[in-house]
């Protein structure tokens, strides 16, 4: 059994607005600094390999990207996260959402990535997954995909 494309459409946007989302948080909090400081290189490596950095070029424009990421992100008192599938979704496909809006050119730039494009944003996350699991010894499922 096949999901529509719509559906389709909506996960991968989410899914890589998780991705942009907490790129943008580690941005926002310092977190790269932080990283650095208990594990050298870490946060400078993940700074360097950003998936936002993959993306330009794509008719993917660093606003478009942006919305993206903070319409995934929610604050929560004095914290950001990045939300769930069904939360953002919840909004996403509210009677009264604007996010749909403005969410519209990252959608389609996503859905014009070629599968190449997708598969290289795929191999970049595993790299930074082993990485993390080398440096904080523990262990990654992601890696062994």
């Amino acid at each position: 059994m096949s999901c529509p494309k719509f559906t389709l459409r909506k996960r991968r946007c989410t899914h890589i607005g998780r991705v942009l989302a907490i790129e943008r948080i580690f941005a926002l909090e310092a977190v790269y600094p932080q990283l650095d400081s208990i594990y050298p290189g870490l946060g400078k490596l993940l700074k360097e390999h950003r998936i936002d950095y993959q993306l330009p070029g794509f008719n993917f424009y660093q606003f478009d990207r942006l919305s993206l990421a903070e319409t995934v992100i929610v604050h929560e008192g004095d914290l950001f996260r990045a939300s769930t599938f069904l939360e953002f979704r919840k909004r996403y496909e509210a009677e009264d959402s604007s996010e749909k809006k403005w969410l519209e050119p990252a959608s389609e730039a996503i859905q014009s990535l070629s599968l190449e494009r997708m598969e290289k944003i795929l191999d970049i996350l595993k790299m930074k997954a082993k990485v993390i699991a080398d440096k904080a010894g523990i262990d990654s499922s992601i890696t062994r995909r």
